[in-house]
């Protein structure tokens, strides 16, 4: 796979549970030329290796298991990883148990004794058939950032003094700070810059700071030895190793924790690190460019980010600007969207009626350039007419346009339901962080990434 594609390089493991020493010698000597194989002798073992796993693509699981039973771990992994495949192992005479598992959502079954080619014929089926899923995406993200590229071009000055300053400073071998609200097009900027400098046939890797936890956040970045913490089965490498050569982004910058910030500020001063649970110096040749919606200097003064790190970081600046300073910019996006949507939706190419543009143009576009893409986009699904009219808009689109202010009791927007729906489950919970992670019906990792991104306090 082309590494300059950006896509997430996520390990694929395969996970084998079976609590039968002599079978789980088996199982390691068929699969030992696999590098990703994850063991459990348990179920319950089993379930917290899920919780774990950077993504399962495929489960060898024993139906008779201690502690947590196949079914329990057949439920997990779909819940995690809902395009793993889960094979269970059953006893020739256990009919009830394979229709069981095949009822919880197991692919199929397989009775005991197996045979080991069935075993290495079904790994290397799932191998493959993950590929294939790896290079559809990889197309896919392809077509999607050659669309929404376009979202950082524009006829305003803004635009225009912004790529002029791009063009400059993408040859040169520099760090990058990109500042703007969410939603103007951060990632697409900096993968323009890396797509013009020097280092553009090497990989460009992207790390959302803000999606993992803290604990994980240093894994991802620098890797981790085998064994450095519960889970590391196997050395995986960082982000930083994978780009080498290359450029990183760093986006949502501001919510880095202030250890893995110390590590960063190495990386950048000396083109070194170490691998979590790691004693050996590795040197990487990196590119960084990263992001933040905050002014990080009000972060560096709330000693929640190093002063030294903001000024590494801080060598040259560029500020996208929200889509209210850009107004004029707005006819010629609405255009690449309608055109982009009239087709993928099989319609004839619909345009704006007169009235709807005056809306547009009123509207003060919290969301940006992403909350103008979704307008469009429901507004082409809608219509009924290769016109679009003001009907097609979202009311709350036309209440705000014509200037009348959010009453007390009117909705609030996405972003504050969300981070109000939080604090109520942390209160109901007594901030019990597991307990309100299942009230909301997320992951513990993905409440925590959330409540560092609404600052709310654990």
């Amino acid at each position: 796979m082309n590494s300059n594609t950006g896509v997430s390089e996520i390990v694929n493991s395969i996970l084998v549970v079976e609590d039968d020493p002599e079978v789980m010698t088996i199982y390691r000597r068929l699969l030992r030329k696999y590098p990703h194989v994850i063991y459990a002798d348990t179920g319950t073992r089993a379930l917290e290796l899920i919780q774990e796993a950077g993504n399962i693509s495929l489960g060898l699981i024993d139906f008779n298991l201690p502690g947590a039973n196949g079914l329990e771990v057949i439920r997990e992994l779909r819940r995690y990883f809902p395009n793993a495949e889960e094979v269970v192992i059953t006893a020739m005479d256990d009919v009830q148990a394979a229709v069981e598992s095949i009822k919880a959502g197991a692919t199929r079954y397989i009775t005991k004794p197996f045979n080991s080619r069935d075993i290495i014929s079904l790994v290397e089926r799932n191998q493959e058939k993950e590929r294939l899923r790896a290079r559809v995406d990889e197309l896919s993200s392809l077509l999607y950032r050659t669309e929404r590229s376009f979202m950082v071009v524009g006829k305003s000055k803004a635009m225009h003094q912004l790529m002029e300053l791009t063009d400059s400073v993408s040859g040169m071998d520099v760090t990058i700070l990109i500042l703007g609200e969410t939603g103007t097009g951060k990632d697409l900027l900096a993968r323009v810059i890396h797509e013009k400098s020097g280092r553009s046939e090497k990989p460009f890797v992207i790390t959302d700071c803000a999606v993992l936890t803290e604990k994980l956040i240093e894994s991802d970045l620098f890797g981790h030895q085998k064994g450095a913490f519960t889970g590391a089965h196997e050395l995986r490498k960082g982000k930083f190793e994978r780009a080498d050569g290359g450029t990183i982004f760093l986006n949502e910058i501001d919510t880095l924790p202030l250890e893995a910030q110390t590590k960063l500020l190495r990386v950048l001063e000396d083109g070194e690190m170490e691998r979590v649970g790691g004693a050996v110096t590795i040197k990487v040749n990196v590119r960084v460019i990263a992001a933040s919606n905050r002014n990080l200097e009000i972060a560096v003064d709330e000693g929640l980010f190093r002063r030294d790190l903001f000024h590494r970081l801080n060598l040259v600046t560029l500020y996208l600007p929200p889509l209210k300073e850009r107004r004029e910019d707005i006819p010629i996006l609405v255009k690449h969207f309608l055109s982009i949507y009239s087709e993928k939706y099989g319609k004839e190419e619909c345009s704006l009626d007169g009235a709807v543009y005056d809306i547009l143009f009123s509207y003060p576009w919290p969301g940006n350039i992403r909350e103008l893409e979704n307008v469009i986009e429901r507004a082409v699904i809608t219509a009924k007419n290769p016109v679009i009219t003001a009907k097609n808009l979202p009311r709350l689109l036309l209440g705000t346009a014509r200037g009348s202010p959010r009453k007390s009791g009117d909705p609030l927007t996405m972003a504050e339901s969300e981070e109000a729906l939080i604090r109520e489950a942390l209160k109901k919970s007594g901030a019990n962080l597991s307990r309100a992670a299942e009230l909301l019906g997320i992951a513990r990792g993905t409440l925590y990434s959330k409540m560092r991104k609404y600052r709310i306090a654990k």
